[in-house]
């Protein structure tokens, strides 16, 4: 009987562990300090984006740079980054103010109309997920003594993840023609890491990645009284993205270009 009372008392404390429970309080801790970032008017960060075609095993697009950002009186934005692409390498600098975007590559420089929405929306621009409590599996803590490391897996939440991808991502990966109403997502692995401290208010976002596989597929042709292996027009992507945050407040200066050197798309 003593035996049995022990396991039953051993089941009851490693029930939580084994069915993924979240830490909801240290899980709230780390929103409270996404939430800080992403209200900062002045931050300078650095990224990195890739994405790889599974099928292929190759890695069809590597981006990497930095951005200073200014939101004190209207959003204004400027950086510098590196892109290889489908086999391509080349060097932009960027910015953004007044709802336009503007490109420098080389000798090509390109204005284009773009709201804030759709800039923030995208993962280099936009502000750190906060991803619902509900949706958190098999979150870990580890502390270091100076910062503290976040990683867990989540449900992935559709709207999230394809205003961060964008529908270019569908020509990096190749898939010409897709059918969007079956793009699929699997869990997203998260690590967010941030300064050691007593709580949210003297505790500081580092740096937040994400990784996550997509399939797409290409539209199937319909044939009268034949229902095509979807497989065959599955495409799989592993989507990996960093961002770190350098420095915030008035150290971060924004560098504006001078909009006469641009041409506007269309004009």
């Amino acid at each position: 009987m003593r035996r049995v009372a022990f396991l039953l008392l051993i089941a009851v404390i490693l029930l939580p562990t084994l069915c993924g429970c979240v830490d909801k309080s240290e899980y709230s801790l780390l929103c409270d300090i996404i939430e800080k970032a992403n209200s900062e008017e002045k931050y300078k960060s650095s990224f990195q984006l890739s994405i790889v075609n599974l099928e292929t095993e190759r890695n069809t697009c590597f981006t990497q740079g930095h951005i200073n950002v200014d939101k004190t009186d209207g959003l204004k934005m400027n950086g510098a980054m590196t892109q290889y692409v489908l086999g391509e390498y080349s060097n932009a600098n960027i910015a953004y103010v007044n709802n336009e975007y503007y490109t420098e590559v080389g000798d090509s420089r390109v204005i284009v109309d773009m709201s804030e929405e759709e800039l923030l929306g995208q993962f280099l621009f936009g502000k750190a997920p906060i991803f619902d409590v509900g949706t958190v599996k098999k979150l870990k803590v580890k502390t270091d003594g100076l910062q503290k490391t976040y990683t867990f897996n989540c449900k992935p939440p559709r709207q999230i993840l394809d205003m961060m991808t964008g529908v270019d991502i569908y020509s990096l990966a190749g898939v010409l023609s897709p059918d969007y109403t079956l793009t699929e997502y699997k869990d997203v692995e998260c690590t967010y890491i941030v300064t050691e401290g007593t709580g949210a208010e003297d505790m500081t976002l580092v740096t937040r990645f994400l990784k996550f596989t997509m399939y797409m597929y290409s539209q199937m042709p319909y044939v009268p009284g034949e229902t095509p292996d979807k497989d065959d027009y599955l495409t799989r992507i592993e989507v990996t993205c960093q961002m770190t945050y350098n420095a915030f407040g008035d150290s971060v200066k924004v560098e504006l270009p001078d909009r006469a050197d641009y041409k506007k798309t269309g004009e």
